[in-house]
């Protein structure tokens, strides 16, 4: 399954706010904009690509950046080795995603450090493994919500191109992931609070609230054709096994 540049967006945007950047948001506009993504902290670009990104694409990202402290670049096919280079140089962070599996992994060192916490370098051994599994906790819960809801959009895309053939009841789904989706936005931002406020247990317990929402409206959908099943099984065997964050 393929997926379109607005929701390669929409999985930068999620991924963005389990690396800690709460206030994560696209920007607007159409496709292929110089950043697509932006927080007070943070800075991305997405871009859904037939070969990989090279160093022209870093260097052009980087003077759109204007100076943000953490500047992010998602790639759907990889980077060149002069991109990964100049990146590095520059102190840009670069993710690769894939466009049928919506795995998200980080390419280079700057990636892989742009979520650690300051606090794990204070804290007592038996603190830091505590942090460590909460924030472990945090993102799967986050990431299982996440590609469930990318999931049921893509399944409802698909239906809608293929000339009007409809599941029974995808209407009722529909209007109800209308309501879900705010009210785990909702939880997710407060549960995103507490984790930078270093409240990582109570984080982990919104979290869990949010997700248990998600999963439960999932399980629950109106779906009964069997064309669906692949996309709840991916979905969850995906999150469950932690693909959504692969190596970060």
């Amino acid at each position: 399954m393929a997926i379109s540049w607005q929701e390669a967006e929409d999985l930068a945007v999620i991924h963005m706010h389990v690396l800690g950047f709460t206030d994560a948001r696209k920007t607007a506009g159409g496709a292929d904009r110089g950043i697509d993504a932006v927080s007070v902290r943070a800075v991305a670009q997405v871009k859904l690509l037939s070969q990989p990104a090279g160093s022209p694409d870093i260097q052009r990202l980087k003077g759109a950046a204007h100076g943000s402290k953490n500047v992010l670049f998602y790639s759907s096919a990889g980077y060149s080795r002069a991109a990964i280079s100049v990146a590095d140089e520059l102190g840009i962070a670069l993710f690769s995603f894939s466009p049928s599996t919506l795995e998200v992994v980080a390419v280079n060192d700057h990636a892989k450090r742009v979520h650690k916490m300051d606090d794990l370098d204070n804290a007592t051994p038996e603190q830091a493994a505590h942090i460590a599994e909460c924030i472990s906790e945090f993102r799967r819960l986050h990431s299982e919500a996440g590609i469930i809801l990318i999931a049921f959009g893509e399944r409802h895309e698909d239906a809608q191109r293929q000339r009007g053939r409809r599941w029974k009841g995808m209407d009722h789904d529909v209007e109800d992931v209308k309501r879900v989706i705010p009210q785990f936005q909702e939880k997710a931002r407060t549960a995103n609070e507490l984790l930078q406020q270093q409240q990582f247990d109570e984080a982990v317990d919104v979290m869990r609230e949010a997700n248990a929402a998600v999963v439960s409206w999932f399980n629950g959908a109106r779906v009964n054709d069997d064309d669906f099943v692949p996309y709840r099984r991916a979905a969850l065997e995906r999150a469950r096994r932690g693909d959504f964050l692969s190596d970060v």
